[in-house]
């Protein structure tokens, strides 16, 4: 039985004589799962002692915090635009880039008060979110001791680790957090006859979609494959593709702006700055054989998280050809060969042998790095490991192989990890990132120019006609307004790149404004004194997915009830008078 059933059929009336038995089972699951966060705070305690790791996208990171948390602050349910992005002139980042780790980071700063100890408080939820859902994909299969070493051996591979200590990527860091569950509630889809699990596929892959895009894109370019190796039962399909359609519809509110307002910004530059061919895994193995562990940079240091994973899956392998052993049922036999299939599809794609693919799909080099499958990569060789550890405790043919197999794979990775964490750049004394930054080139307005205003305090003016005042009286992270004093009708320019969703009023009256010719906001201003007011709303677009998104909300409450009912109906039916 599930972890889900067990969980659900213990808190539901039973028979009396069954009740003992059902708790044992809740206590070991909860057991199970003090474990797991145990090891998760052991992991990110060295982070906690010297400081938030200080990789390429620590300071990054913590500016996109920080101002998602300041517009949380000035009453904006989802902020959308980063203000103090491209020295104060601002940068629709927020739309393009997911929310989710966003909130959780500004949920434990309302909590803490500090953003770097937000960061780190988020980040050890990521990776124990990723032990606890990993422990669950493993259940389905394995037995609880077994899913508990999956699911710290999960959290202690050095791709995962990799993330946190040497790259402080956020956004990966959580997409290994989502993996697992998609992979679980896509099987449980795949494999039951009804539609109780369907919300939770839905659930499951908003998720991933909210938290991190390139890991989203692979996921649904290789669910496919792992669908129709687990059914190709028609009905069994449907259901799955109104799952992943539900889920769409969840994260509606971040893909649909993103999909529609695109065009607004310089995606293409990740075409032309960055070149996949450059980022292929074991093109610089030889490399990383002469020189010590992460001394020379990310290319060549995540050759041995790679090759780490090629060990374990090797080690996998095994148990997978191994006929007689461990796959009692034609269930996890499916379920082996589907995780063995999409590893090696996703091992494959981070190499140059799927140089010919890249050419092919044109929209993978918006990934841009190959390495990047190895998020998805990561999962499948954990399962098989654990698999072939199932198999030393029940068979003891070729136990002896499988015991030197596990072995040698998993001593390999801990000292890979053991090293990430141990070399790892800390900022002991936090990260002081500046009130302003040059934000990324692809993710500017298409109207802008680049230049970056020249003055050097305060709040950046623009340039206006002689005989304007403009003095500011708020300047907000969505709204802004000035006093504006003009002796005869001018061309008034704002410190404020142009993007659509900008509106403007004079003393309180809709005023039409647009970009200028060097990207910022502009607009004719009436001879005298005026209030003039900026604020940054929804476009069509933008509203259009929070509407998406409230009506998948209100469809997955109705399935959740739906099929909660159907099952309470049928323990009940079940139960003695």
């Amino acid at each position: 039985m599930a972890l889900e059933d067990k969980l659900i059929d213990s808190l539901t009336e039973l028979p009396i004589k069954d009740r003992p038995a059902r708790w044992l089972t809740l206590k070991r699951e909860v057991t199970a799962g003090l474990i797991v966060l145990g090891a998760a705070t052991v992991i990110v305690v060295p982070a906690f002692i010297h400081g938030f790791p200080n990789g390429a996208d620590a300071v990054k990171h913590y500016r996109w915090a920080n101002g998602f948390f300041i517009g949380l602050r000035e009453g904006d349910c989802y902020p959308r635009w980063l203000a103090g992005a491209n020295f104060g002139l601002g940068s629709p980042f927020f739309i393009f880039y997911p929310p989710l780790l966003f909130y959780v980071e500004a949920a434990f700063r309302f909590l803490v008060g500090d953003q770097v100890q937000a960061l780190l408080l988020g980040s050890w939820l990521a990776i124990a979110l990723s032990g606890l859902t990993m422990y669950t994909f493993s259940r389905s299969a394995f037995p609880a001791s077994e899913s508990i070493f999956a699911a710290i051996l999960y959290m202690l591979i050095p791709a995962h680790l990799y993330e946190f200590y040497q790259w402080s990527a956020m956004g990966e860091l959580w997409g290994f957090a989502w993996v697992p569950l998609l992979l679980e509630t896509t099987r449980r889809t795949a494999s039951q006859p009804s539609w109780r699990p369907v919300p939770y596929l839905g659930l499951s892959y908003a998720l991933l979609v909210l938290s991190h895009v390139p890991t989203s894109f692979v996921s649904t370019l290789i669910l496919p494959v792992y669908i129709l190796i687990l059914t190709r039962n028609l009905k069994k399909l449907i259901r799955l593709a109104a799952g992943l359609i539900l889920g769409a519809g969840l994260a509606g509110i971040f893909v649909i702006p993103v999909l529609f307002e695109r065009k607004y910004i310089r995606s293409e530059i990740l075409l032309t700055r960055f070149d996949y061919h450059d980022y292929f895994t074991f093109e610089h193995f030889h490399a990383a054989l002469k020189e010590p562990l992460f001394s020379v940079g990310w290319i060549v240091d995540n050759e041995w998280a790679m090759f780490g994973l090629v060990l374990l899956l090797l080690v996998g392998s095994f148990a997978i050809l191994e006929r007689t052993s461990i796959v009692d049922t034609r269930g996890t036999r499916a379920l082996l060969r589907s995780v063995w299939v999409v590893t090696a599809i996703s091992l494959l794609m981070s190499t140059r042998a799927s140089e010919w693919l890249w050419r092919l799909i044109p929209a993978l080099a918006l990934l841009p790095y190959p390495s990047r499958w190895q998020v998805v990569a990561s999962a499948g060789p954990v399962v098989l490991t654990t698999a072939a550890l199932v198999a030393i405790t029940r068979y003891s043919r070729r136990r002896i192989l499988y015991t030197i197999g596990i072995a040698v794979a998993v001593v390999f990775n801990l000292w890979i990890a053991a090293i990430t964490i141990a070399r790892a750049p800390h900022r002991g004394k936090g990260i002081d990132p500046g009130p302003y930054f040059k934000e990324e080139q692809f993710y500017n307005p298409v109207w802008w120019d680049g230049e970056i205003p020249k003055e050097s305090g305060g709040v950046p003016m623009g340039s206006n006609d002689a005989g304007v005042v403009v003095n500011p009286v708020h300047f907000g992270a969505q709204e802004r307004s000035y006093a504006v004093t003009a002796k005869t009708e001018s061309l008034l320019k704002l410190p404020t790149l142009y993007f659509p969703g900008w509106t403007a009023c004079v003393d309180e009256k809709p005023a039409e404004l647009g970009p200028g010719a060097d990207g910022k906001i502009q607009l004719v201003i009436p001879p005298g004194e005026h209030e003039l007011t900026l604020r940054f709303g929804d476009t069509a677009p933008r509203t259009a997915g929070k509407l998406v998104s409230a009506i998948s909300v209100l469809i997955l409450l109705g399935l959740f009830y739906a099929t909660g009912r159907t099952v309470a109906e049928s323990i009940t039916a079940r139960a003695p008078d």
